[in-house]
């Protein structure tokens, strides 16, 4: 009889350290709304004020050779009628250029752009991805997920959503920087 309620009560303390080891040891799980957390980011803020004041200063450029091209056009539509043939040939042609000039321009302004977007984007992915790795890794989760439009997750517990501690986080680190 003592055996079979010391093997019980073995099995008892068994079943109870099981229990509390599967308790304690549940994995830290949580989630960021990655479009969220990407669009309240102050660096995302400072990479659109970047690429506004880019696009500003090119279109100085673009705005004086569409000024002059504007002016050639004008003054032919005005004075055609006084050209020579020789004369409007001329001025077709120089207005011709003009605009393949302006065309250019605005391909290579645009194409830079473009270039310069991808690159302020794929910084600004990289640092939030690294960060919110740091601030899983200092705050003991296993996994944070992230959260998009048609994504893997589609639904998680507010409880579990840590894209506001996170982006206080992130946003004080820019800010130290």
């Amino acid at each position: 009889m003592k055996i079979i309620s010391y093997a019980s009560l073995c099995l008892a303390v068994i079943a109870l350290a099981l229990v509390l080891v599967q308790q304690f040891s549940k994995p830290k799980i949580g989630f960021v709304r990655s479009h969220d957390l990407l669009e309240n980011y102050a660096g995302t803020q400072d990479a659109y004020r970047l690429l506004d004041e880019f696009q500003a200063s090119g279109s100085k450029g673009l705005d004086s050779l569409q000024a002059s091209l504007s002016i050639e056009v004008e003054n032919y539509k005005r004075d055609s009628i006084h050209y020579s043939t020789q004369e409007k040939i001329s001025k077709r042609e120089k207005i011709r250029s003009l605009q393949y000039a302006l065309y250019q321009k605005q391909k290579s302004a645009e194409e830079e752009y473009e270039k310069r977007d991808q690159q302020l984007s794929l910084g600004i992915l990289n640092s939030v991805s690294d960060f919110v790795s740091e601030y899983g890794e200092a705050n003991g989760y296993d996994i944070i997920f992230s959260t998009s439009e048609g994504g893997a997750v589609l639904y998680g517990n507010d409880m579990f959503d840590l894209t506001e501690p996170v982006l206080r986080a992130l946003n004080k680190k820019y800010s130290d920087e």
